[in-house]
């Protein structure tokens, strides 16, 4: 969900109080199917909107955080809005979503920091505000760990918070950092439980163990590309269940290349390949939606099905 002041966000997060609803789970442009009787949960200027779809009414507007003040920030402008995820464990009735605020706060150290929001879907309430490095602009809920983990854009680092401890006043840090630059994380049930994050601002994929919270290998791929000054970075990245490979976009917008993840091997790059990569219905095909307007299928099998909008 990318940042909006003032506008309402393009796709509003869809969820229940009900524990039989699927939603938002694995963060980012990453979404599961939703069932009836569900709510939006518009993130505007200074509130956040709950909607009924149905009646497409506004059921409640929550315009305060758990200590009672304003969704502004030291500006008094509205709270920056950037990824929402909803994370449950019905066995102990938690039902919450996680916001990532994108306002940079400076401590009197001179460390910069931000903030997490947690609302409580049962109450429709602010429960939680957690301190967590700057700039978080992704965030991920890993079902497997009932964990939501934030990451960092300032220190390129992740910070954990897990659902049992959403009043901690800051979340612990990942054993992980990468350069300083934006990443995401790429999770799947049949990657568990390992991750792979990507970064733009370094040549390297980083692998992650999710339970034990550490790197456990890098792999630099700038000796596979035609030229070492191309792909400097990563961005978005998809995941084929068939192939059991990944597809990492390029952060210069130079190409696309694809990873084995059971070998941990380079395979191939595609040069005439560009734009941001996501994963079709299924999750065997990588679509490519070019920043042209144009979509490009990656297949399982190696080929390329260009189609056009």
């Amino acid at each position: 969900m990318a940042s909006n002041r003032g506008l309402w966000l393009a796709l509003a997060l869809i969820i229940s109080c009900a524990s039989s609803v699927t939603a938002v789970r694995e963060g980012d442009e990453v979404y599961e199917d939703t069932k009836p009787d569900g709510v939006f949960y518009v993130f505007a200027d200074k509130t956040i909107q709950v909607v009924d779809p149905k009646s497409l009414t506004v059921v409640k507007n929550i315009t305060a955080d758990e200590s009672g003040a304003p969704l502004t920030n030291s500006q008094n402008d509205s709270r920056t809005w950037n990824d929402a995820t909803f994370l449950e464990d019905p066995s102990n009735n938690r039902y919450y979503v996680f916001v990532n605020e994108g306002d940079i706060y400076t401590a009197a150290d001179g460390s910069e920091y931000s903030y997490v929001t947690v609302i409580d879907t049962l109450l429709d309430e602010i429960i939680a505000r957690v301190k967590v490095g700057a700039l978080p602009v992704h965030g991920y809920s890993v079902v497997q760990l009932k964990q939501y983990w934030a990451h960092s854009d300032i220190d390129g680092s992740f910070f954990v918070i897990p659902l049992d401890n959403v009043n901690a006043s800051e979340a612990p840090v990942a054993d992980y950092k990468t350069n300083t630059g934006h990443g995401k994380l790429l999770l799947d049930n049949s990657l568990y439980p390992l991750a792979y994050a990507t970064n733009v601002n370094e040549q390297v994929i980083e692998t992650i163990n999710l339970p034990e919270q550490s790197r456990v290998a890098s792999f630099n791929y700038s000796s596979f590309l035609p030229s070492s000054t191309i792909c400097t970075g990563t961005h978005s990245v998809g995941y084929s269940n068939f192939s059991r490979h990944a597809f990492f976009e390029c952060a210069d917008n130079m190409g696309i290349f694809e990873w084995n993840t059971a070998s941990n091997t380079f395979v191939k790059f595609f040069a005439n390949v560009t734009g941001f990569v996501s994963v079709a219905p299924g999750d065997d095909d990588i679509l490519v939606l070019g920043y042209d307007g144009n979509v490009q299928v990656l297949k399982p099998n190696g080929k390329l099905n260009p189609l056009t909008n």
